[in-house]
């Protein structure tokens, strides 16, 4: 049922349909913006490097215990294109992949990341960073206890980047997709609030 309601936001914008371009049938799409995350057993991190902006978000218990890492690490995905898709129209970026799960919370963030790229006229992919080589994205999203070492690195890379609150409206992923598939549902998406900035990074810590 919910795989019918989003053809119905789908379809709702008809004037997108020829704006796909061939290329990103045959995998010939080379990013226009990287987008670095991590997400680890206390949180996760997101980096814009272009505009030097990153989101992070602690994990409570609850979703420690009881949503798998991939689908944490999903969320983060689905977390940045809705607030900097706006920003990124008609951008190619590398970073989230993997599109067919049975998990029920997956397969909703997936639904919330097509209608993003559909609505933002976005290709996400994705590629392995090794840890080692993803210092500062690993850092931010362990660096929620103030003695630790972690914490002391990520205030260090990143004290010149400026942290970007997660708006309310996104809060809850699952009321979102509940309200685009309404009798009466919203045309698109939400656009975030984009001057909702907070503190930077070396001051960051939840």
């Amino acid at each position: 049922m919910d795989d019918l309601r989003w053809f119905k936001a789908v379809l709702q914008r008809p004037d997108h349909f020829s704006s796909i371009p061939i290329a990103e049938f045959s995998d010939l799409v080379e990013p226009d913006i990287e987008v670095y995350m991590d997400a680890s057993g206390d949180g996760f991190c997101v980096l814009e490097f272009l505009r030097k902006l990153f989101l992070r978000q602690r994990f409570s218990e609850v979703e420690v215990a009881s949503v798998p890492i991939n689908i944490r690490e999903l969320r983060s995905a689905v977390l940045a294109v809705l607030h900097w898709g706006p920003m990124w129209v008609r951008a190619a970026h590398e970073w989230a992949n993997r599109r067919s799960s049975r998990h029920p919370t997956a397969q909703l963030y997936n639904r919330l990341l097509s209608l993003a790229e559909f609505q933002y006229n976005l290709t996400c992919s994705a590629s392995h960073i090794p840890e080692n080589l993803n210092v500062m994205v690993d850092a931010g999203s362990r660096a929620w206890v103030e003695t630790a070492s972690m914490t002391l690195k990520w205030s260090k890379l990143s004290a010149s980047w400026m942290q970007v609150i997660i708006d309310p409206k996104f809060e809850n992923l699952s009321t979102l997709w509940d309200r685009c598939c309404m009798a009466t549902p919203w045309q698109a998406l939400p656009l975030p609030n984009i001057d909702n900035t907070g503190i930077n990074g070396a001051l960051s810590h939840g």
